[in-house]
């Protein structure tokens, strides 16, 4: 993904392609960012496409965090990447959505520190997002 493809809809979200995952995911901009109201800056879109394209470094990483809390969780599907910083952050941090078969009502969530790629917080599907 190049920045220049980072384009959000009018409801803040823009379905995405990545290797690991076989139909498309939801990018989506957090609406209660003051960014979901302003121009994105180039800088800003370029930390987006970045972690999207480092997909092949943290999603074998989600997946392994969500195999060592629940053992068998059955099938697991990426749903949405969620964009959690402001424009002028020092650190980028993402949510990601995973759909679990062994709990589809509450799903998996975690946060993501998009520099380090360190899995900051993991839970239920509501840790993605809140």
């Amino acid at each position: 993904m190049d920045s220049s493809e980072v384009n959000f809809k009018s409801d803040l979200t823009m379905p995405i392609n990545i290797d690991e995952e076989p139909k498309s995911v939801t990018l989506e901009l957090s609406d209660s960012l003051y960014a979901s109201e302003e121009e994105l800056q180039t800088s800003y879109k370029n930390e987006i496409a970045k972690f999207v394209n480092s997909s092949a470094t943290w999603h074998p990483l989600a997946i392994e965090k969500i195999r060592n809390e629940d053992t068998d969780p059955g099938g697991t599907r990426l749903m949405t990447i969620y964009v959690l910083s402001e424009q002028d952050a020092d650190t980028m941090i993402f949510g990601l959505l995973f759909r679990v078969d062994i709990d589809v009502e509450h799903q998996r969530g975690m946060k993501i520190d998009g520099e380090t790629l360190e899995i900051l917080e993991y839970g239920i599907g509501d840790v993605a997002f809140c």
